[in-house]
């Protein structure tokens, strides 16, 4: 009998992807209660050479100590995890732009405690990404940490419960009507290749992979507007794509007349003719969406605000002209109405905002009777 089929009894197959292809995973118990495990190999003979190396390595009490933790995150998070590839792709992302700068080549059997502290104050530090962001990272490691402790490869468990970075994230800011109007107006900002690009997420409160994913065949035009079906993800670094919106799924939302101005507009630029297929914004480079918007808030004059405060002032709008936390939850695909909630501002500047728009709309009053007549939840925006 080979030596490898001696090993057999720790493989398994398991069938996966569209294809429903086979697929061959190897377990070997650690010696401490546990199981070191590793998936993905195309044929059960690779399956067992490597059983038959971890098994080795175990009984000579080497493979505990010679495993960098950059090693074992991405053979734990980006390579054995059956997530979604989005989120595999942030993964590798960040065990390639933050662990494997700091941990190097530490040694699992090195991190510990005062470790963990040092890499946590070096987040906190890095004021070049957002406090929850960090977090983010932070609740990362602390996945994979949680993961090699249940394996038996690390013995200082304590880190499992340090606390993630300080979160101080600045707050929201919106725009009040005149700040659109301003902005939108604004020779430079008319300029930008961007323009249109910031005036459709304005008005339609997409998020910013959402508006990179959104093509031509999602958009629907009628005589009042249209429909926008809101169906994948664009990831503005890479370029890949994904089915479905953040929370996985996919929504359809009303084409208010200013986001339709805007695409119509896109189209008369385009010059030619436009395929179903192709992506609105295909021939505009989104790869600095958010400092092109600080450079254009500064040159018109307007409060410096982020790409994602735009679905701020999406929500600010809905909200001053009558819409309830349902709808607006619809309109900017939240799942949990908690969610919404972090967009009812309660400062002085967005009641302002909202006083604003309530009066400046003349329909607001007919809408409102008409909404008590029939008993709708609809809204004129």
């Amino acid at each position: 009998m080979s030596k490898n089929k001696i090993f057999s009894q720790y493989v398994n197959s398991y069938i996966t992807g569209k294809n429903q292809n086979t697929k061959w995973a190897a377990s070997v118990p650690d010696g401490r209660g546990g199981q070191l495990r590793k998936q993905g190999f195309a044929i059960k003979e690779h399956a067992c050479l490597w059983a038959k190396g971890a098994y080795e390595r175990i009984q000579m009490g080497v493979y505990h100590t010679d495993l960098t933790f950059v090693e074992f995150c991405f053979e734990c998070l980006v390579k054995e995890n059956a997530v979604r590839p989005k989120t595999k792709e942030r993964y590798e992302g960040i065990v390639r732009n933050y662990f494997t700068p700091f941990f190097e080549k530490r040694k699992m059997a090195e991190i510990d405690l005062y470790t963990v502290h040092r890499f946590r104050s070096s987040l906190e530090s890095n004021l070049k990404i957002s406090a929850t962001y960090r977090r983010t990272i932070f609740h990362t490691f602390k996945q994979a940490f949680k993961e090699a402790a249940e394996r038996g490869l690390v013995t200082d468990t304590r880190v499992i419960v340090v606390k993630p970075p300080k979160q101080n994230p600045s707050p929201a800011k919106v725009w009040c009507e005149n700040e659109i109007k301003q902005f939108l107006s604004h020779p430079k900002v008319q300029s930008n290749s961007l323009y249109l690009v910031w005036k459709f997420a304005v008005y339609s409160g997409l998020r910013a992979g959402e508006l990179a994913g959104l093509r031509w065949i999602d958009i629907e035009f009628s005589s009042n507007g249209g429909k926008v079906h809101v169906r994948r993800t664009k990831c503005q670094t890479t370029g890949s794509i994904f089915e479905g919106t953040k929370n996985g799924e996919t929504r359809i939302i009303p084409l208010l007349p200013e986001a339709k101005e805007a695409l119509m507009e896109l189209k008369s630029l385009t010059g030619t003719p436009i395929s179903k297929s192709m992506e609105v914004f295909s021939g505009i480079s989104m790869k600095h969406l958010a400092r092109d918007l600080r450079i254009a808030c500064r040159a018109s004059g307007v409060t410096e605000i982020r790409m994602h405060d735009l679905r701020h002032t999406f929500a600010t709008r809905l909200i001053g002209r009558g819409a309830n936390s349902r709808l607006v939850s619809m309109m900017l695909g939240h799942r949990d109405s908690r969610s919404t909630e972090r967009y009812v501002h309660k400062n002085e500047d967005v009641v302002d905002s909202l006083w604003e728009i309530f009066v400046s709309s003349n329909a607001i009053q007919r809408n409102s009777n008409n909404i008590a007549e029939s008993g709708s939840d609809s809204v004129v925006i």
